[in-house]
């Protein structure tokens, strides 16, 4: 595993709180993430498309119980393997 990439994951936190948003949003600004998972965010679904253009992306989508965000940049084709409530 490269070093970005285990920079990357050693920066997992949990956004529920405002300061953990704008720490999530400086690492984005310095980083330029290709795309951006959120596990359990805390937050209303509906507020998805908000924290899109906060961080800067063009695309998201939450899974089936609302639990997990994905934002990206780029066009991306893909395949959900499985979702489920639990």
């Amino acid at each position: 595993m490269g070093q970005r990439r285990v920079d990357q994951l050693s920066h997992y936190k949990s956004i529920n709180t405002q300061k953990s948003f704008e720490r999530l949003m400086d690492l984005n600004r310095r980083h330029h993430y290709p795309f951006i998972a959120l596990m359990e965010p805390f937050q209303d679904s509906m507020e998805i498309d908000h924290y899109k253009r906060k961080l800067g992306f063009s695309h998201a989508t939450v899974n089936m119980p609302r639990k997990i965000w994905i934002f990206w940049r780029e066009e991306w084709i893909g395949r959900i393997e499985l979702d489920s409530i639990q």
